[in-house]
């Protein structure tokens, strides 16, 4: 939608679809999806809401990631490659 000039507001609470717009802006090689996409996420701050804007960067970052919006998912992400990384390790040494 985006490409053709379109604009979108999705709510959601998935991860699953933040997790494609991640990819799908990465993936363009126009680079014409993190100039045009942003994500916005209500925080509860000191019993009121808080807007965060994240913008996505071209490789599909989104820089200061609250811990709060999905942070158990990036977490468990994270410690999951780690321990990848070190079965690849023990492996390659084998």
């Amino acid at each position: 939608m985006v490409h053709a000039g379109k604009q979108v507001i999705v709510e959601t609470h998935s991860e699953h679809i933040v997790n494609a717009i991640r990819v799908r802006t990465a993936n363009d090689v126009s680079r014409n999806l993190s100039s045009n996409t942003k994500v916005y996420f209500i925080d509860i701050v000191r019993n009121r809401p808080s807007i965060h804007s994240l913008d996505i960067r071209e490789d599909g970052t989104i820089p200061h990631w609250p811990y709060s919006f999905f942070g158990e998912a990036a977490n468990l992400a994270a410690l999951l490659l780690h321990a990848q990384k070190k079965i690849r390790e023990r492996n390659s040494k084998e």
